[in-house]
């Protein structure tokens, strides 16, 4: 069933038959916690956001969108249609392109720290970058009642804060118990993120194609 930030909190106060001033207190955090948990362990299609983002003529360092997670892809807007930029590290773009001050449609892009990348070549124009990334959910809280969490993963959100409230209890035994079922709720959820990402137009029982683009200049 889906839960609220107050249906997900009575559920473990009543599972936990456990409802002291100090328990319910720990509540955000160990919600927290269990959203924590499954937002690094968990692959869903229905999260991933795209985002425009500004490209400055002869600026190499782009920013990322504030509740970036994981980057999954970028695509500058060139003449002509959009341009698949390649990841590699920071290495290859200052061997590739040592002269930051010259510029070129960009190509590559390395990651600079977890809120930017650098781009190469340096870009010529303004322009338009296409982000492709998975966010950070906003926390479960009393001022944010739902999220993707709390509405489609409900089953092991529940699993999973059961998990770190046993552990603030300090009952290892049920902590093992509430992390195998989490494990098990993951496994499903990742299972079928991975038949919505199949494509109907392929052939499912071939194996993925040879990549031929990676690591090329």
């Amino acid at each position: 069933m889906p839960y609220t930030y107050s249906t997900l909190t009575n559920d473990i106060i009543a599972n936990m038959e456990e409802d002291s001033a100090e328990f319910v207190s720990a509540l955000p955090a160990i919600i927290e916690r269990a959203q924590s948990h499954l937002q690094r362990r968990l692959d869903p299609v229905n999260i991933i956001r795209f985002t425009e983002i500004s490209v400055s003529a002869s600026k190499r360092t782009l920013n990322l969108p504030a509740d970036l997670l994981v980057l999954k892809s970028i695509q500058v807007c060139a003449t002509g249609g959009w341009n698949n930029l390649l990841e590699q590290n920071n290495e290859f773009l200052t061997a590739y392109w040592p002269d930051y001050t010259s510029v070129a449609p960009s190509k590559y892009y390395a990651p600079k720290d977890n809120a930017s990348i650098y781009l190469a070549p340096t870009p010529p124009s303004n322009t338009t970058a296409l982000i492709e990334y998975i966010p950070r959910v906003t926390i479960l809280s009393s001022a944010h009642p739902t999220n993707y969490f709390s509405e489609r993963a409900d089953t092991a959100f529940f699993a999973a804060a059961m998990m770190y409230a046993n552990a603030w209890t300090k009952n290892a035994s049920a902590v093992t118990i509430w992390k195998n079922i989490t494990d098990e709720e993951l496994a499903v959820l990742n299972i079928e993120s991975s038949r919505a990402r199949r494509s109907d137009t392929v052939n499912r029982y071939n194996g993925s194609p040879e990549n031929t683009i990676a690591g090329t200049p």
